[in-house]
């Protein structure tokens, strides 16, 4: 991550003197990867986001919630730069977004300089809160995702496992966060793996991974890879001999699950915050109009993170009675409590991290269709459930 130079820091600085915004517009600014390799998750986002206001008042406490977009085409770089403009340039009273964790780390200075709140979608390392006092996370924790396949694997009777991860601080936080909790319930960590993230053939690590005598791997890898990880998981036989496919997060994307031919997948498991599938009045009322929003697409983490980051802000306005001052909409945002489409959801006091229920699914094939079925929740896991 580059560096400031302290004429910026100086007017950031100046920017963060100035009084709240008058009564009127609220601007939200943002930041998304809308082009390149990683569209879909910012692409998501952004449509949870206008699904919002499309199905509520967006004046709250007088203020006029309205976003300001820009493309950070997944290039921290570009992501610092672009929320350095928003909150200079474009006044804007939130920053919003940031669907890597590279990304939300480069631009989380910007927050922290401007005292400027800022709501990440789309970024899963524990430590990111940790970056800023201004950051607030609304997406998931990976050691929440992995807290939920530990306790499922153990209650399943499974003993021995592999962890498989790609090679960058998410996969480290989810290898890292699993191997607490499995070990927590007696479970052995026979061995750990990390590829590189561009990884496209996977055969010499399924391999090692198939000679420690597993009863599952544990993986973690971004949606690309880890189509590819799995259709070579499945053509080794590895779940024909038994091995368990554990998945944290959705390896496959729902728009795949939706509109795809997802039998490659059938009867491997992964753990996710939020499935589409969730037999609730708020996730049905959702899903239906996020569907309209987004010409049919089916709505994922990001996507339901994007509504829920308009919502917080909503609450978090309507606390401080329309004032927009940076500390005054952090401060109403610790503690908030809501009912979202994936269930309950709060925002801690102090750690300005998410709790929520976490679902443990299984691809079957129901009615002809390959879907993603829900087999475990786990309630209210809070975002570091095991800790260092």
């Amino acid at each position: 991550m580059g560096k400031f130079t302290r004429a910026t820091l100086v007017i950031l600085g100046m920017f963060a003197a100035l009084p709240a915004m008058a009564q009127g517009v609220l601007k939200v600014g943002v930041v998304l990867p809308l082009t390149g390799p990683f569209s879909l998750a910012g692409l998501q986002a952004l449509a949870g986001m206008q699904t919002w206001l499309a199905t509520h008042d967006p004046v709250v406490a007088g203020r006029r919630i309205e976003l300001v977009v820009r493309d950070d085409t997944a290039n921290p770089a570009m992501a610092r730069r672009l929320s350095q403009e928003l909150v200079l340039n474009d006044k804007v009273s939130v920053l919003a977004g940031y669907g890597l964790t590279p990304m939300g780390a480069a631009a989380a200075p910007i927050a922290t300089q401007a005292r400027v709140p800022m709501l990440m979608t789309g970024v899963g390392a524990r430590d990111i809160t940790g970056m800023s006092p201004f950051a607030v996370r609304v997406f998931e924790t990976l050691p929440q995702v992995a807290y939920a396949l530990a306790q499922w694997a153990h209650a399943q009777g499974i003993a021995r496992v592999v962890t498989l991860v790609a090679d960058y601080t998410p996969g480290h936080d989810t290898e890292a966060g699993f191997v607490r909790a499995f070990r927590a319930q007696g479970g052995e960590i026979l061995a750990s793996l990390r590829t590189p993230v561009d990884t496209s053939d996977f055969s010499a690590y399924l391999q090692r991974a198939r000679d420690a005598r597993p009863q599952a791997v544990m993986v973690f890898q971004p949606e690309g890879p880890g189509g590819v990880m799995i259709r070579q998981y499945t053509s080794r036989g590895m779940l024909r001999d038994g091995i368990k496919f554990l998945g944290a997060g959705d390896i496959v994307p729902e728009e795949v699950i939706a509109h795809g031919d997802a039998s490659f997948a059938l009867g491997t498991n992964s753990a996710q915050a939020y499935t589409s599938v969730i037999d609730t009045p708020e996730n049905l009322a959702f899903v239906s109009a996020y569907r309209r929003q987004a010409d049919g697409a089916a709505p994922d983490i990001q996507s339901v993170a994007g509504y829920d980051a308009m919502n917080l802000i909503a609450l978090a306005l309507g606390t401080t009675g329309g004032n927009s001052d940076g500390d005054a909409m952090v401060a109403a945002m610790k503690g908030q409590s809501w009912l979202s489409p994936r269930g309950r959801v709060s925002i801690g006091a102090t750690t300005r991290d998410i709790t929520q229920d976490v679902y443990v699914r299984e691809f079957r094939r129901v009615d002809g269709l390959v879907r993603n079925v829900i087999i475990g929740v786990y309630h209210q896991v809070p975002a570091d459930p095991v800790g260092p």
